[in-house]
C-alpha cells in the first residue's frame, strides 16, 4: 500500500515548512513525474541513505551511488527534506519556502540544482505541458507512490493524530 504523488507532496510541504498551495504541489508532482520512480517511499529518487533503507538501483563509478527504498513514509520524507536542505539545492528549497511563487518560477529554481536534469522529461517541461493542456496534471498527481504499510498523513499533509484509547467502557 502506498499513497498518491499529491498526498506525498502535501506531506513533504508540511514536514519541510514550505509554502502550501497548488503551485507548490504541482512543482513536486512534476519532479515525481519526471523521475517516475517505483522506489519505496521515494518518488523523487532521493540518494541519501537512511536507517533501514535498501538500494533500489545503483549508478555511477563502480555503482557506488544508490536511489534508496525507504522502510517508512517518515524516512522517505526525511531523506527528501535532507536532500532539499543541502547547499547545492538551496535555490529550489528557498523558492519552495517563498510565498507567491508560480510553478514556473519553482521549476526554474529546480532546474538550477544538480537534481534538475532528471529522467526523460525535465520537470519544467512537464509544468509547461500542464499549462498548455498537453499533459493531464490530475492524472499525474493521482499516480502511485510505492510503499508498504500505513500512510500516516492526512489528505492535507498533516500527520494523523495518534489514536485515542477508548475510555469509560464498562465491562460485563
Amino acid at each position: 500500500m502506498g499513497t498518491t504523488r499529491l498526498f506525498y507532496a502535501r506531506a513533504l510541504l508540511v514536514a519541510g515548512g514550505m509554502q502550501r498551495g497548488p503551485q507548490y504541489e504541482q512543482a513536486l508532482v512534476a519532479v515525481m513525474t519526471g523521475e517516475d520512480s517505483a522506489a519505496m517511499w521515494n518518488p523523487l529518487d532521493t540518494t541519501l541513505p537512511r536507517p533501514g533503507a535498501t538500494p533500489y538501483n545503483s549508478f555511477g563509478p563502480n555503482s557506488d551511488y544508490h536511489v534508496w527504498n525507504y522502510p517508512t513514509p517518515a524516512e522517505g520524507i526525511a531523506a527528501t527534506l535532507a536532500t532539499m536542505e543541502q547547499p547545492n539545492m538551496a535555490r529550489w528549497f528557498d523558492a519552495m519556502r517563498t510565498e507567491g511563487k508560480t510553478s514556473f518560477q519553482l521549476m526554474i529554481a529546480f532546474s538550477l540544482t544538480p537534481w534538475g536534469g532528471i529522467g526523460d522529461k525535465l520537470p519544467f517541461e512537464i509544468v509547461q505541458e500542464y499549462a498548455a493542456g498537453r499533459r493531464n496534471y490530475v492524472a499525474d498527481r493521482r499516480n502511485q507512490v510505492y510503499g508498504c504499510g500505513h500512510w500516516p498523513y492526512m489528505a492535507n499533509g498533516e500527520p494523523q493524530p495518534p489514536a485515542r484509547p477508548v475510555t469509560g467502557v464498562a465491562s460485563q
